[in-house]
């Protein structure tokens, strides 16, 4: 499942499950509903767009994100993106190409960036 999901992401589309018996949306898919434990889920695409309702700066990165430039001296900003559907969803904040005084906040619209092997990152709008 996980797999699919991230196939679905390199072909630009957010790809998760749903649940008609109580109409919970997951993301990533699962197999069966957490909620109601119904088996039968359908998958559902959601559009990419959301706000931030959380965020942090990471300058202790992993070695995945030190091997693409960040650190220290160039920290990343990692956030809980809610997506139109109302599903949360950690992702990276791509703040590439903007003004250096540009910084995250709470309620801030932002949209999928696809391109990006198989993670998730979000532009602000």
């Amino acid at each position: 499942m996980i797999v699919s999901y991230k196939n679905e992401l390199v072909n630009n589309r957010i790809v998760g499950t749903f649940c008609s018996k109580c109409e919970t949306k997951f993301l990533p898919p699962r197999p069966m509903c957490a909620i109601c434990n119904n088996d039968n889920l359908s998958s559902i695409e959601f559009k990419g767009t959301g706000v931030i309702v959380g965020f942090t700066k990471v300058a202790v990165v992993p070695s995945s994100m030190s091997k693409a430039g960040f650190g220290a001296d160039n920290p990343y900003w990692t956030c809980i993106i809610c997506l139109e559907e109302g599903v949360n969803i950690p992702a990276v904040l791509d703040l590439d190409g903007y003004n250096k005084a540009i910084k995250p906040f709470i309620g801030m619209s932002v949209k999928i960036e696809f391109g990006c092997k198989s993670e998730i990152y979000f532009k602000p709008l």
